[in-house]
């Protein structure tokens, strides 16, 4: 795995903000970039009720 993140896209606890980021992934066995889509919801709490 290799990451890196221009400081300018680091949020206040020092972590990527998906929103800044914009990024992208590569897939070696076909060789083709993809997007990451728009944001969801919050983890563990997408789709309950109450």
């Amino acid at each position: 795995m290799d990451l890196k993140a221009d400081e300018e896209v680091l949020g206040e606890k020092g972590l990527p903000e998906m929103d800044r980021v914009q990024p992208i992934l590569f897939a070696p066995g076909i060789t083709k970039y993809y997007g990451i889509g728009e944001y969801l919801g919050e983890g563990f709490k997408v789709g309950r009720r109450g």
